[in-house]
């Protein structure tokens, strides 16, 4: 036995329907279907981990995430040795983004006749159990929220439009998207008439 590994993953479900994606050539597990997440890394919580294991594997952030369990599971390790891994869920009460196969072979949202069908790791396959055991006729019940969408809306409102970029509105700090590290330079404005101009064309 190699030792515990420590994973996450969520559990989000818009309009009845499951969000699984593939996992791809050369991990183990390739070309089953799972609830997406990953590792957790050193010096970073689970809930972060998910958030990052979403951006990087299908450029979606999710919100008002909470814990939903935990499960265990015995899989092969390299060298031939075995590992426990454990598995801790979270449902997710809404996503900012659509999701897309950046680092997956393919995402979907899957109805509870398709989740019921498709392939799984072993972890993932007792998660699904516990899900499906909840199936109202063909639907999952919804994670998303009012208070999740609330949370999306927050972070729209706070996206550059040019290119998709959020950042805090304190200090114009990007968090996410293509200049994510970097800040926003601010302007020196002061009132003119009804509106507002540059206060003598300078930056700081």
């Amino acid at each position: 036995m190699s030792g515990t590994r420590l994973v996450v993953a969520g559990i989000f479900v818009r309009e009845g329907r499951l969000l699984m994606s593939r996992r791809p050539a050369g991990r183990a597990w390739a070309g089953l279907w799972e609830l997406p997440g990953g590792k957790v890394e050193a010096g970073e919580t689970p809930e972060e981990a998910l958030v990052r294991e979403w951006r990087e594997e299908m450029d979606v952030t999710p919100v008002a995430v909470s814990s939903s369990h935990f499960e265990t599971v015995d899989e092969p390790a390299p060298e031939g040795a075995r590992q426990n891994v454990t598995l801790l869920f979270y449902e997710v009460g809404g996503i900012v983004g659509a999701p897309r196969s950046a680092a997956v072979d393919a995402v979907r949202f899957a109805s509870a006749p398709e989740a019921r069908i498709l392939p799984t790791p072993p972890g993932d396959a007792a998660a699904l159990r516990r899900l499906l055991a909840e199936v109202e006729g063909d639907a999952f019940i919804d994670t998303e929220t009012e208070a999740g969408l609330a949370l999306v809306r927050e972070h729209l409102s706070r996206t550059c439009r040019n290119h998709g970029a959020v950042f805090r509105p304190e200090d114009g700090r990007c968090v996410a998207g293509p200049c994510e590290g970097e800040s926003l330079t601010p302007l020196d404005v002061a009132r003119s008439g009804a509106g507002w101009a540059l206060d003598g064309g300078g930056m700081r």
